[in-house]
């Protein structure tokens, strides 16, 4: 999957997507740190991207037996 994440999600949930075989891209990647959400949606949409912010998930590194991966959850 291909996801570009907020400025407010931590590097290592980008990483750890990465690391699992994913496309995934911060707005620190892309200069784009203070730019509007409208902007994001835009660009996220333009490249085939799922936006992830803060605001609307939590990450949580797990491991299955099938092995790692990563869970977004509700934050509210």
């Amino acid at each position: 999957m291909r996801f570009l994440l907020d400025q407010n999600v931590s590097p290592k949930v980008t990483a750890s997507l990465r690391s699992l075989g994913h496309d995934a891209v911060d707005t620190r990647d892309l200069s784009l740190q203070r730019a509007r959400d409208t902007t994001l949606w835009q660009r996220a949409g333009a490249e085939g991207r799922m936006l992830i912010p803060l605001i609307a998930v939590s990450a949580i590194s797990v491991t299955s037996p099938a092995g790692s991966g990563l869970a977004l959850s509700s934050s509210g």
